[in-house]
Formats: structure tokens, sequence, C-alpha cells
């Protein structure tokens, strides 16, 4: 439970019967981190007098992608390579609880803006999974460039992924109430021109149109348009 700023929010924690025995949810690092990181994009977007911006279809889903991404942040540790693969949910399911690990190889993970057309992309979780596909390439892209810091709470802007989170956070407060999945992606690359004057606004264009994302992309009603074209400066 996620209210406006100035409230108390509530996070509660389950045993997953899943495995014999039961196994707590609060043991396992990344469901923790996930569910907080629930109310900080319920806060964080739509500014700090509403906590209900991230309501709705894409949205809604979206809430749950930035929650696996900020997961997969905090386990990232400075020998790991762009050929790691990460699973959520391992501990408590026994299994992982997504339909794809994460990984910037796409035979490993397919996922791509078009996948919002299926029926079965249309539940908060599968949206979710493909926003966070994108930003876990994203999120590749800025640490091959700038490294990876080994405390990522040190807040050290020069490494890739302290770097990755903040612009994360400061996208959020810079889209509008129940963005789509266009409006997430150009707050972030406008979050790099305001923090980094642009320096990485290839890099996360790169990311995007890698997985159907890019400058022609688009939804009318239901249906999504993948495009796989970036900005002509950031054309290889």
């Amino acid at each position: 439970m996620t209210p406006p700023d100035g409230q108390h929010g509530v996070m509660r924690m389950y045993l997953w019967n899943l495995t014999t025995p039961w196994r707590d949810g609060a043991l396992e690092q990344d469901i923790v981190v996930h569910e907080y990181t629930h109310g900080i994009s319920n806060r964080l977007t739509g500014g700090p007098a509403s906590a209900d911006c991230l309501s709705s279809g894409e949205a809604s889903g979206m809430g749950e992608g930035w929650s696996d991404t900020v997961a997969n942040i905090v386990r990232i540790a400075p020998n790991d390579t762009r050929g790691l693969h990460l699973k959520v949910g391992c501990y408590a399911s026994g299994r992982g609880i997504r339909t794809y690990p994460y990984s910037t190889n796409m035979t490993a993970n397919p996922l791509t803006y078009g996948f919002l057309n299926r029926a079965e992309y249309k539940e908060v979780h599968q949206i979710g999974e493909v926003w966070a596909a994108m930003l876990y390439d994203a999120m590749w892209n800025l640490m091959d460039a700038h490294g990876i810091s080994g405390d990522l709470f040190a807040h050290d802007l020069q490494s890739g992924n302290a770097l990755f989170l903040q612009l994360l956070l400061d996208g959020m407060k810079l889209q509008p109430c129940n963005p789509t999945f266009s409006d997430a992606r150009d707050a972030i690359v406008q979050a790099d021109h305001v923090r980094t004057g642009g320096a990485n606004r290839c890099a996360l264009w790169r990311a995007f149109a890698k997985r159907g994302l890019g400058t022609l992309a688009g939804a009318t009603g239901k249906q999504h348009t993948e495009s796989y074209v970036v900005p002509p400066d950031c054309a290889a």
C-alpha cells in the first residue's frame, strides 16, 4: 500500500507454498527489493501528492518492470558481464517466477515491444517483463561504457550501475501520470540529458530500439507498432 508522501506505506511479505517446506519471501533479496520499489515508483510518478499514477494499462505493468529492474541492479557485481542471466524469485518459488530470465541475449529472452499485442501479455507482470527486458539491455549498455561499482550505495555516478539507477529514478519524476512505454523511454533519455548532457543518449536509444521501442514505435488503441530505428546520429 503506497499512500502519498507524508503517510505511512505498508509492505506485506508472505510464505510461498511452491516448495516443501514452504519458503518465506522476506528472505529473498530480489523479492523484498521488488516490493519496496513499488513504493518508490508509485510516489515519484505524477508528483508527491498522488500515488495512483501507475494504476492502469501499460503504466501498471511498467511498475512491475521497474521493480524487477531495481532488484536486478542491486544484484550486479563488479565481475559480472553482459552474458549474465538473472531470474527473479528462485528461492521462494524453487524455480523463478518470470517467463524468461533477464538477458541481453535475444535467444534467451526474446521479449520485444510487439509482445504487448499478444493476449497473454495483457497481465501486469507480463507487461512488466517486457519493460524490464528493455531496461536490462539499457543497464548493460551503461555498465559496459562506465563500469560497475562494487558499492552501489556510494552513489558514484561515474559508474554505470549507479548512474543507471539514478536515471531510472529521475525518469520517474519527469514522466506523466500513467505513462506509456514511449513516455517512460523519453523520460529516461531526458533524465540523461539533464544529468549528463546526453552523454548516454545513443546507448539508451540503442537498447530500446533493440527490443522494438525505437523512434517510430507507438500504440494506437491496443495495437503496438514496433520500431528498430534509432535517431540518425545514433546509427552505427
